[in-house]
């Protein structure tokens, strides 16, 4: 996975369009439930603690996570979040950064992301995943506050404000995003919407 910055077209077209392939191959998943099953917030609770277990035990040996909570542009929501960083140390502002955007209206970082995140880690990458607005396994209020197309790209967006505020070793100036399905129609209104902040 090399630094888009360093091929011969800008970062944010590289990112731009990655964003529309992935969101193109992916879109047919991403339409909202037409089911009119009551959610089962106590299930999704206890699937996201077997997801956070899992994301730590997959990160042993491999790179460093946390799971952290900001304060989302929009509406000043407490939005989770996974960080993972290489686990050499780092200069300040020396390492790109991307947004992981995860797939489904009603979706959360799954396991099947491990082999990327942990590939983009091991070429130097630091990647935050925002659990946004609408994600599940957070309760009802969050699930609730799903705002298709709109609040949740503030809160992926805001992830940004948290690499340049909290990670010092993060490269204001190469900070990219990614996202596939519904995660790719994120990435592309926050590219579009928000360019200034996702440069690549």
């Amino acid at each position: 996975m090399a630094d888009p910055s360093t091929k011969g077209i800008s970062a944010r077209s590289f990112v731009a369009a990655l964003g529309v392939i992935l969101f193109v191959l992916g879109s047919s998943s991403s339409a909202p439930s037409q089911t009119t099953q009551a959610p089962d917030f106590d299930r999704m609770a206890r699937q996201q603690a077997i997801t956070d277990r899992a994301w730590r035990a997959a990160a042993e040996g491999y790179m460093a996570v946390e799971k952290i909570a900001y304060r989302s542009r929009a509406g000043n929501l407490v939005v989770p979040a996974f960080v993972f960083q290489p686990l050499e140390p780092s200069l300040p502002a020396s390492r790109p950064a991307l947004v992981w955007v995860h797939e489904d209206v009603r979706g959360h970082l799954y396991e099947h992301y491990i082999p990327y995140i942990r590939e983009a880690v091991a070429q130097g990458y630091v990647v935050i995943a925002p659990e946004y607005r609408g994600s599940i396994g957070y309760g009802r209020p969050f699930y609730d506050a799903i705002d298709y197309g709109g609040a949740e790209v503030d809160d992926v967006v805001s992830a940004v404000d948290v690499l340049n505020a909290r990670y010092p070793l993060v490269d204001p100036d190469r900070i990219g995003i990614i996202g596939w399905s519904h995660g790719g129609l994120i990435t592309l209104l926050s590219i579009f919407q928000e360019s200034d902040d996702l440069q690549g």
